[in-house]
């Protein structure tokens, strides 16, 4: 009986680690390494006669383990998307029409390898686009 309790701690890490929305790398890991920190204190338990103890201490440090490999991964997912928004931002040029009141609109448009430009609805122009150009589309 003290065996399935024992676990079912690392079990319940893992299935509740899904639900969290940030640092899920961290949690996720948590929850694994909580499992297999557990199994395997278990296991190596045996010898010593104390399976329990080994089972929690395990758990204990393979969630730390787990949790720290994990937030590493988060966090170099987070600068490979700042890196990528920092490259496709060397790419985009924004222009403010003036619009019929006096009030302006920015539009940001992207350039293509081709050396055309995007505007914001898939439009495409064969180069940069003038604001006279942009204004029946975004101005008024």
């Amino acid at each position: 009986m003290k065996l399935n309790w024992i676990m079912s701690v690392p079990v319940l890490a893992i299935l509740s680690s899904g639900c969290t929305t940030t640092e899920q790398h961290g949690a996720t890991g948590a929850g694994i390494g909580a499992a297999i920190g557990g199994i395997a204190g278990h296991n190596l338990g045996g010898g010593s006669g104390d399976r329990d103890k080994g089972a929690a201490l395990g758990a204990a440090v393979g969630g730390l383990l787990g949790h720290t490999l994990g937030s590493v991964r988060e966090e170099q997912q987070r600068s490979d998307e700042r890196v990528a928004r920092l490259e496709t931002g060397s790419r985009e040029r924004e222009l403010w029409i003036t619009n019929s009141n006096g009030s302006r609109s920015c539009v940001i448009l992207r350039a293509n390898p081709s050396g055309t430009w995007n505007g914001p609805r898939g439009e495409v122009y064969d180069r940069f686009p003038s604001e006279d150009q942009l204004r029946p589309v975004y101005g008024f």
